[in-house]
């Protein structure tokens, strides 16, 4: 305890060590596991062989008061200034979320240009848009993100 980003990032990487699983690691987030494995890219960089995130929150979005158990969390990942050269994948889905009513086409367009900034934090960063996928990716694309991880160990082996 507490709770936070860091905790998080520091207990997989003591998880990873112990299960003797050698690295370097592709590491998969979705949404607001992205900002963990995020975090966990900025804290420890030569044990990733690559990130791909899917569908990661707008920063900005939660780092407001509203929400204080994610706002520790933001708050941390806002912090990151860059990931060097990770191979980094961003993954955004396209379909906007019919929960946000009105909001929901202007908040989808925010969220695909916040997922294309973080995509830009490594310089060796790719952005993928799915048009045709809602935030549940791994349901309505699973080929694109396989096709992202084999590339990146695939590149990783050379």
């Amino acid at each position: 305890m507490p709770r936070t980003g860091q905790q998080m990032t520091d207990e997989l990487n003591v998880l990873l060590k112990n299960a003797n699983i050698p690295s370097p690691f592709v590491l998969l987030g979705h949404s607001l596991g992205g900002l963990n494995a995020y975090l966990y890219a900025s804290r420890y960089p030569e044990q990733l062989a690559g990130l791909v995130l899917l569908d990661p929150p707008p920063l900005p979005f939660i780092s407001g008061q509203k929400f204080p158990e994610l706002y520790q969390l933001a708050a941390q990942a806002t912090a990151v200034e860059t990931l060097g050269d990770i191979h980094l994948v961003v993954i955004a889905s396209g379909k906007p979320n019919p929960a946000f009513q009105d909001s929901a086409e202007a908040y989808q367009q925010f969220r695909v240009a916040q997922n294309e900034i973080i995509s830009r934090q490594s310089t060796n960063g790719t952005f993928i848009l799915v048009k045709e996928s809602s935030h549940n990716l791994y349901v309505d694309a699973p080929a694109v993100i396989i096709d992202a991880v084999a590339q990146m160990t695939k590149d990783e082996a050379k």
